[in-house]
């Protein structure tokens, strides 16, 4: 093919081209068509033959034909007809004809001409195609940086924030603070590696939070763990003060037998330690500090101690006070005749003794029925009196002053109930 109009042929079938394909040729009764080598093979028989090029194509013409054989030309060329005839053949012999077509230059005629760009695939580079005008046109593709049909984005077109953009045009988020995700260096990201009592920054890092039981007394806390907790105090699981009862705190608590004034009775007290202490009273007694007594403390004989812990002398037979029933006390109450005794009774100075003498027959020294008296035994007493007893046992002494008067080793007192005595077994 004569591709440029120079009148040689610039594709001589020495590789493959389109230009050479779809033509047709007949010798004799067999017509071929070439493909893009343009190289067709006929065998025919011994005889005289004639090769026609037998179509068109557009945008093409006929130049000239040629045979050889054997480097000899051969056959005669009509351009008119497009056929070299006369060509004789014999047995074992090979003519070659070489057939000529221009091409009109022309878009789209596959060749770039001219003031084309390109025409067909002459003069497109990657990513080019070629117009009907034989003008270049950008292909757009993946790494154009432009975001075409199915692309997700291409460069950074079509790339939003934290995201990146493939070499297969897809786009990829870029792991960012604020992601959700914990990523790369962060310690957390919204609440991905976020613990207890904890909070993500905006700046992706890790921060305590204030919470009840941290051991930090914080915002609305009374307090937290010891911190903020004061003498006698507690702090609960709220993070509220409680007050811990102890000794001092006037509220008697646990062990405490007092506090204050609390738990604490009449006459007590409460000491440091809680512990309740009798308080010195008139009344309890015990002798204390200005009492003259107190119950029975520091009362002597004839005392008695009134309620206001004084001393007051207590009547008694002897202090030489008639009082209450007394008949006497000393002299006080005693008229002529008479005499007052220990118990405070008046005696007359003389009185009359009287007794018995009896056999204690079962010697259980009393008189029991039947136990006789003893009739004529001798009574003497002290002051040197006598008397025998009479038929019954019984005996009497008149006029008795009042001394104390041994009677057989007895000492009976005049006025006296008589006295019963018995004789020895």
């Amino acid at each position: 093919m004569d591709t440029n109009g120079d009148n040689t042929a610039d594709v001589d079938g020495s590789s493959a081209n389109a230009l050479l394909s779809g033509w047709n040729f007949s010798v004799g009764s067999q017509t071929k068509t070439t493909s893009d080598s343009g190289y067709l093979e006929y065998n025919v028989a011994n005889g005289t033959y004639g090769v026609t090029e037998s179509n068109a194509q557009a945008h093409r013409y006929f130049e000239t034909a040629s045979c050889s054989k054997g480097g000899v030309a051969v056959g005669t060329f009509n351009a008119t007809t497009k056929t070299v005839s006369g060509l004789a053949m014999n047995t074992d012999e090979t003519i070659s004809c070489t057939f000529r077509n221009g091409v009109d230059l022309y878009c789209g005629d596959g060749i770039k001409n001219n003031s084309e760009q390109c025409d067909g695939t002459d003069g497109v580079g990657t990513h080019q195609t070629c117009d009907q005008s034989c003008h270049l046109q950008a292909v757009p593709y993946c790494g154009d940086g432009i975001k075409n049909n199915s692309e997700q984005c291409d460069g950074t077109d079509g790339v939003g924030t934290h995201q990146t953009c493939t070499a297969q045009c897809a786009l990829e988020n870029v792991p960012y603070c604020g992601d959700g995700i914990k990523n790369n260096s962060e310690q957390c990201d919204g609440t991905d590696g976020v613990g207890t009592h904890q909070t993500c920054t905006a700046q992706c890092a890790l921060e305590n939070v204030p919470y009840c039981g941290d051991g930090i007394k914080n915002n609305s806390e009374q307090c937290d763990g010891s911190d903020g907790v004061g003498t006698h105090q507690t702090c609960d699981q709220s993070c509220h003060l409680q007050a811990v009862p102890y000794c001092g705190d006037g509220i008697k608590n646990n062990s405490e037998q007092c506090d204050g004034t609390d738990g604490v009775g009449t006459h007590q007290t409460c000491d440091q330690s809680c512990h309740l202490q009798a308080v010195p009273y008139c009344g309890d007694g015990i002798k204390n500090n200005g009492e003259q007594c107190d119950g029975s403390d520091g009362v002597g004989t004839h005392q008695t101690c009134d309620q206001s812990c004084h001393l007051q002398a207590v009547p008694y037979c002897g202090d030489g006070i008639k009082n209450n029933s007394e008949q006497c006390d000393g002299t006080d109450g005693v008229s002529a005749g008479y005499t007052c005794s220990d118990e405070c009774t008046l005696i007359r100075d003389t009185g009359t003794l009287t007794g018995l003498k009896f056999n204690d027959l079962n010697g259980n020294a009393s008189l029991d029925a039947g136990e006789p008296g003893v009739a004529g035994v001798t009574i003497s007493l002290s002051n040197g009196s006598t008397t025998s007893t009479d038929a019954g046992g019984h005996y009497t002494f008149s006029d008795v002053p009042q001394v104390h008067t041994t009677f057989q080793k007895r000492f009976l007192r005049v006025g006296q109930t008589p006295r019963q005595t018995r004789l020895p077994a």
